[in-house]
């Protein structure tokens, strides 16, 4: 939907991500991972920084004014940090060390010099700022590790409960075949408030659920999640479509995060010949049926869940052919853009017109990644909204056309 959350649900969402304290260190968690592999060798590191202590003693020898507390205190120490930063505190100590024998052996005899005492007293400060210096960066590099380690099995947590919301509908169910699509918004969150369903109830027939939350992130998914997982419940308990709608209206009211959510939703029951529908629809755009045309099956409009407090069930008819096929989909798949720049959608006319000259009723994944190709190069890009698609095809008849047995609970 084009609907969009109030600031307050995006202020809730960007509290409740789970990698924006990550994000805060994310320069010293890539310069971590840089550096990680120095970590397993800290004694070639240390021998690498011990020499080059030795090397900028050679260097600053024949210089003036390089006592301890100057020039050449500042390079050792310097080096030091390094290697404790990279290799860990122990290194850091041995390089420190060979810093402080390399100035003894070529500095000391040369230039200006503090007393003794003073020049023992920096070397071993030198020692403890190096081992400070290397054991807060161990802390941090931790630190880095366990938010790492936490994020991600936050994310895995994360898809596995995503993935035990979304319905898991077999390619085939009682003679027909399905093919589905969902593809969230955000690209953060593998659910969105778009949902469907479908359920295969006791008397043959089967029920049908597609509809669309408004609004995006967690809020939304957690709406239509809920929306869906209410509506299996009752249809599996046999609940007539009043009685169901009324207690998805009480649901919507009662899980909506924000007063301004609310859900289309198109509801379809086939009896058990696969020859005759029972449908409505709640603000939902109009599944197409592909026979040997293309034509969206209307039906009486009602509003939305959480529009009004008790809609009314306005069901509508529709005597089927032999074989079919039906494509529900959410408004997501037609709000794009018609062309790059446009403000004009791409709409229903255009989504039925791509059908029609494709001259199939059957349709498959292929066939429905072909369409978003052609709406996302129709748009310029990404679509904006979440899009859910449910395609239900039926290739033959297991019952006479005036059979019209197990046409749903009490529809």
């Amino acid at each position: 939907m084009t609907e969009s959350m109030n600031s307050s649900q995006h202020a809730s969402a960007r509290s409740s991500d789970p990698d924006l304290g990550v994000r805060r260190l994310g320069w010293l968690r890539r310069l971590s991972l840089l550096l990680a592999p120095l970590r397993q060798h800290p004694y070639q590191v240390a021998l690498v920084g011990a020499l080059v202590e030795v090397l900028l003693a050679i260097v600053l020898s024949p210089m003036n004014h390089h006592d301890i507390l100057g020039v050449a205190g500042a390079e050792a120490i310097l080096v030091g940090l390094i290697v404790a930063v990279l290799a860990g505190p122990s290194a850091g100590l041995a390089t420190t060390t060979a810093g402080a024998v390399a100035f003894w052996v070529f500095i000391s005899d040369t230039g200006e010099m503090a007393p003794t005492s003073a020049t023992i007293v920096a070397a071993a400060l030198w020692g403890v700022a190096v081992v400070a210096g290397g054991a807060i960066a161990d802390a941090l590099r931790r630190e880095i590790t366990a938010r790492r380690q936490a994020d991600e099995e936050r994310a895995e947590l994360h898809r596995r409960l995503e993935s035990a919301l979304l319905p898991h509908i077999p390619p085939s169910i009682d003679g027909y075949e399905t093919t589905t699509l969902y593809r969230p918004g955000e690209e953060r969150l593998g659910l969105a408030g778009d949902f469907y369903d479908l359920q295969l109830l006791d008397d043959g027939s089967l029920a049908l659920l597609i509809g669309d939350v408004s609004g995006h992130g967690p809020h939304a998914a957690a709406l239509g999640a809920s929306l869906r997982a209410a509506w299996r419940g009752l249809v599996r308990a046999g609940v007539d479509a009043p009685a169901l709608l009324a207690a998805l209206t009480r649901v919507s009211e009662s899980e909506a995060a924000a007063e301004d959510l609310f859900a289309t939703v198109w509801l379809g029951w086939l009896d058990g010949s696969g020859r005759r529908l029972r449908m409505g629809s709640l603000g939902h755009p109009p599944p197409l049926l592909l026979t040997g045309d293309v034509r969206y099956l209307e039906s009486s409009p009602v509003p939305p869940l959480g529009v009004m407090p008790h809609p009314e069930w306005s069901p509508s008819d529709v005597e089927l052919p032999e074989a079919w096929t039906l494509v529900m989909y959410t408004d997501g798949l037609v709000e794009g853009r018609a062309t790059p720049g446009a403000s004009e959608r791409f709409g229903e006319e255009r989504l039925q017109a791509w059908f029609a000259d494709r001259g199939a009723t059957a349709i498959d994944t292929t066939t429905l990644q072909a369409l978003v190709s052609v709406l996302e190069e129709a748009n310029g890009g990404t679509l904006p909204d979440d899009v859910a698609v449910l395609v239900l095809t039926r290739k033959s008849v297991d019952a006479p056309p005036g059979d019209s047995t197990g046409a749903g609970p009490g529809l």
